[in-house]
């Protein structure tokens, strides 16, 4: 019985941080506009006309320590956007 309780509250804990894990926010590269999504594990989205686009190449990217975007080599500013998170700096 134990067992069971401590399985029941592990799928729990395991099943709420799931529910929070996921980031989406936009940023402006350059010329275009970014929708990142995800958690471990980022896709990047090019906004064409205030809708999704095409997915663009992760190896493109990086994300510093400091929650930074980088697009080829240049530093992405994150911006408003109605129905996203807010920029993963402003939760630190």
């Amino acid at each position: 019985m134990k067992k069971l309780l401590l399985t029941g509250i592990a799928a729990l804990l395991l099943a709420t941080g799931t529910a929070h894990a996921n980031e989406n926010f936009y940023v402006q590269c350059g010329r275009k506009v970014v929708n990142v999504f995800g958690h471990h594990g980022f896709s990047f989205s090019e906004v064409v006309n205030g809708k999704e686009g095409r997915e663009l190449p992760v190896r493109a990217f990086r994300l510093d320590r400091d929650h930074n975007v980088y697009f080829r080599g240049r530093k992405c500013f994150c911006i408003p956007w109605e129905g996203a998170d807010k920029c993963p700096s402003d939760y630190f």
